[in-house]
Order: structure tokens, then sequence, then C-alpha cells
């Protein structure tokens, strides 16, 4: 484990559900407020944010627009636990990891740079994909083998893009520990695997 006096605290424990068969969202914890544009998708792993009844606040992006807050019926989700999660520090480009609450790695980082920053607050892995398994992939592949996507979509105008989903994924050549990205964290690629591999969907991520 590498010391680190100044490194921040594990994050926080927050609630984390996991949607196998997604779930319906709503406008306001009433059944009678069903938002008919958004949708929480199968498989995502989401941060609960609030709860009121039966329902649960959680964040909710498709990637190509801005991060909706909407509710959603706790019993559409499963309760998820892992012994790791990852504090993201801005200023100092890097990303450390915990497992059982100890510091087991700290890695150099890119972040988002000024007019396109990567946003602080507590948010979750909410979907792992493998760049092998997506359709017509071979596009993503600059991207590394694989994109850990987190609960939260910024503003980040590139390409034919205004809106991307926040994401880890894989350095470009000179970008590590440099505030250079459109919001997402890029990390060796070595390291991105080793992520892939240990970190479940629904592991915490704390950026500060």
């Amino acid at each position: 484990m590498i010391a680190c006096d100044t490194c921040p605290a594990d994050p926080v424990a927050h609630p984390v559900l996991e949607f196998p068969r997604g779930a319906v969202t709503y406008k306001a914890p009433d059944f009678a407020r069903r938002d008919g544009r958004n949708y929480v998708a199968a498989g995502d792993a989401l941060v609960v944010l609030e709860t009121k009844g039966s329902f649960v606040r959680v964040r909710v992006t498709r990637g190509d627009g801005p991060t909706y807050r909407r509710w959603v019926l706790a019993r559409d989700g499963n309760p998820v636990h892992t012994a790791y999660s990852l504090v993201v520090r801005r200023r100092a480009h890097e990303v450390l990891v915990f497992k059982d609450g100890k510091r087991i790695q700290r890695i150099q980082a890119a972040v988002g740079k000024g007019s396109t920053p990567t946003p602080p607050g507590i948010f979750t892995i909410s979907r792992k994909i493998h760049l092998s398994s997506v359709r017509g992939g071979g596009e993503y592949q600059t991207y590394g083998c694989c994109v850990m996507a987190l609960d939260i979509s910024a503003r980040a105008p590139f390409a034919d893009q205004v809106w991307g989903t926040v994401a880890l994924h894989r350095s470009f050549g000179g970008d590590l520990g440099h505030a250079v990205s459109h919001g997402c964290i890029r990390l060796p690629l070595d390291r991105v695997r080793w992520l892939y591999g240990h970190l479940p969907a629904g592991t915490l991520v704390r950026i500060v």
C-alpha cells in the first residue's frame, strides 16, 4: 500500500441498488407522476440519493443528454455490496483504490479540462462495458478493452456530441497527470484492465 498523508478518506457509505430488469421512473414519489421520457436501463447500478416511502431517488442518464434525478420503486432494485471503492483527486490527477477501507493503489490519471471538468460528487460505476461486445465497437477501440461508466453525464461538446457519460477508460499518449479530457477519467490501460476485472458494477466513486 502506498503511504499518502494528505489523501482523503475512503468514500462515505452510500446505498447502491442494481436494477436487473430496469425500472420505470417518476418525477415525484407519486404513482401519478410517471415520467414517460426517462427510465433506468436493465443492469444499471445507481447511488440512492434519497428515500421516501417505497420510492428512492437516483440519477438517470442515457449518455446523450443531461442527467436527471428521478424516483423509482425500491423493490425494483437489489442492494449492492462490494469491498472496493475509488477516490478521484482532480487536482492531484490521480485515482485512489480502496479495499475494505484500506488504500491499496494510487494511479496517475487524466481528468477533465477547465471547459469540460470532471464533476465532483459521489457516484457509482453504473455499468461495465467490454468494447468487444459492442455492436460496431471497432470505432471505440481507441478506448482500450473496456469502459466503466458512471451514473452522471457531462456537457462535453466534441465530434458530433454535446453530452457524454462520464467514464473511466484508457489514457492516450502523454495525457496522464493533466487536466485534458472532456470529463472522463483516463488511466493506464493495464490499470483499466485490473479495475474492470476486480470492481463490480455498483462500486462507489468519490470525485473531489
